[in-house]
């Protein structure tokens, strides 16, 4: 972790660029690192930022949003990965200077980045963002690092993650006396969906 200010003074080489950064920022740097003594000599510069285990439900989407500044030069390559209670890895994002990478082999500079994760039952998730196969390469900062449990708007009665017409002929119901008011309490005072 460094200051922006401290990072760019450290080499400015497009580190400047990323806008969205505010005060300190997560930075995987195989270029400084290399600077200070040809670390690259003694192998490659691999990096792993994870956060805690987050506990999930089934139903509920995981949104993860960041911001990113990612310079590419191979061999180096990053990942975001999402690993699940049995230790099962998704990647989400993988860039590289392989054309077929989410980068297609360029520089990804001063991006904001949003992931949703629908897990398929009650689990366990974990997000890892890695650098891997680095040498005297270039670099990938985040920050602004946002995770949320997405939960249906209060006003989707129906549930099918829109607020839209549905809803309003649902309310009609209601006043007309096909549906009882109940129902729609159930739903829209349980909005973490645990039945309570």
């Amino acid at each position: 972790f460094a200051s922006m200010e401290f990072w760019v003074m450290a080499d400015d080489q497009l580190r400047s660029q990323f806008n969205r950064a505010y005060m300190n920022v997560a930075v995987a740097d195989p270029d400084e690192w290399d600077d200070c003594g040809n670390g690259a000599l003694s192998g490659a510069y691999n990096s792993t930022l994870s956060t805690p285990v987050i506990p999930i439900t089934d139903g509920h989407t995981i949104q993860l949003k960041f911001d990113s500044h990612f310079r590419n030069e191979p061999p180096q390559q990053v990942y975001l990965t999402a690993t699940n209670f049995v230790g099962d890895e998704e990647i989400l994002l993988h860039y590289s200077d392989d054309f077929n990478s989410d980068n297609a082999g360029e520089d990804m500079l001063n991006e904001h980045l949003i992931f949703n994760i629908i897990p398929e039952a009650d689990d366990h998730i974990q997000f890892n963002w890695k650098m891997a196969d680095a040498g005297n390469n270039w670099f990938w900062a985040i920050d602004n690092v946002l995770i949320q449990i997405q939960t249906p708007g209060l006003g989707d009665l129906n549930n099918d993650s829109q607020v839209n017409v549905l809803d309003v002929i649902l309310v009609v119901n209601i006043i007309l006396g096909s549906i009882l008011p109940d129902e729609i309490m159930v739903h829209t005072c349980d909005v973490n969906h645990d039945e309570l």
